[in-house]
């Protein structure tokens, strides 16, 4: 109880430090006075439910100590709406990710994955998350890409981390990279770059035939792998990590108590160091059909209120990355409560103040 009533103690300097940053600038409301006492939630949750699991306790640590601060940062930013301070830090960071990829890219298409021992998985989720960095650079009007040297790199860059992670073998992984490409293909038919488009189509055609002809066996390898829940029959979960085996556990214990569930931390006791690798399950298990349906309610208007924001504040087009990048990785993996970039995207949307309109014809002009 020592280390709880430590972290509680953290949790309220850090509330502390919330109310203080946004006090200055008198702008709160009901849903940032909410994320300020989040930790107060959590806390209170944790100690009623008395799960007394180390699972449960890293992950309310892990809340208190990592996501919490990730909730003060995105209510500050979407308060002063500066999201895009982040954007040069970001590209400092896509760098740093690219001469690692340049440096790692001979060893993953020599070695094969069961012998890679810098763990595939985890580098092609970064590999993921600097291709969605890369894409705003391209496409966001806000900021310009200066330098010629930059206009070719980071076309050339992604097109790099695309068959990186292919080579890595990471599902996940693949899948942000899939849906932030259809996500941006829109934007950029909307915006008219279709040159661009086509040109990285073509790109990826020629290299992908490129790959399989010097490759051979060790891309298909790791092509096997990203596709190896789909077979003759459709779609089989079974070839997906024994994502099958976590899916029907998962709903079992759902089937257990499906009107509240068996509680945030609570279900531990019964289920262990166990998480459904699926943010909908997860509810399911921990608030059944209560919970769900909040959620569900809770992700329409997060949804709802990000489309809006896009419109009105092309500055905000930075939050794309935190959003596609967190929802994508907890559809097929990670636990909710443990992912900052989660936290952070609902704390920036929901508490952007958006300018009032009149008239229900006056559309959202761009800053």
């Amino acid at each position: 109880m020592t280390y709880i009533y430590a972290t509680a103690i953290f949790s309220l300097l850090s509330l502390a430090f919330g109310f203080h940053s946004l006090l200055r600038s008198r702008l709160i409301n009901t849903k940032i006075f909410f994320f300020l006492i989040l930790p107060l939630i959590i806390t209170v949750i944790y100690i009623f439910e008395n799960p007394n699991t180390d699972f449960a306790f890293r992950t309310y640590l892990v809340f208190i100590s990592i996501v919490f601060p990730s909730v003060v940062i995105g209510l500050d930013l979407a308060k002063s709406k500066s999201l895009n301070q982040l954007y040069n830090p970001l590209l400092f960071v896509f760098m740093i990710i690219i001469l690692g990829c340049i440096r790692l890219l001979p060893q993953l298409a020599s070695i094969r994955l069961n012998d890679f021992t810098g763990g595939t998985q985890q580098i092609s989720y970064i590999y993921s998350f600097a291709f969605l960095i890369g894409l705003i650079a391209i496409t966001d009007t806000e900021k310009k890409i200066k330098g010629w040297y930059f206009k070719f790199a980071i076309p050339i860059s992604l097109i790099m981390l695309f068959f990186a992670c292919i080579l890595a073998g990471g599902r996940g992984a693949f899948l942000v990279i899939l849906i932030s490409g259809l996500v941006f293909t829109y934007r950029i038919l909307k915006k008219r770059y279709l040159p661009i488009l086509l040109l990285t189509m073509v790109s990826i055609y020629l290299i992908f035939n490129l790959l399989i002809d010097k490759l051979g066996v060790r891309f298909l390898e790791s092509y096997t792998r990203i596709f190896s829940y789909i077979d003759s029959s459709g779609i089989n979960i079974e070839g997906a990590s024994n994502r099958g085996w976590f899916y029907e556990y998962a709903l079992n214990l759902f089937y257990e108590n499906m009107l509240f569930g068996h509680g945030i931390f609570r279900y531990t006791i019964k289920a262990g160091a166990f998480y459904a690798h699926n943010i909908f399950l997860d509810i399911l298990i921990q608030g059944g059909i209560i919970l769900m349906i909040l959620f569900l309610f809770l992700m329409f208007s997060f949804f709802n209120k990000l489309r809006k924001i896009l419109n009105y504040d092309s500055k905000s087009n930075l939050i794309l990355i935190f959003v596609i990048y967190s929802f994508t990785q907890l559809l097929f993996t990670g636990i909710y409560l443990q992912d900052p970039f989660f936290w952070f995207s609902l704390a920036y949307v929901f508490s952007y103040i958006m300018p009032k309109v009149k008239h229900s014809n006056i559309k959202y002009e761009k800053n």
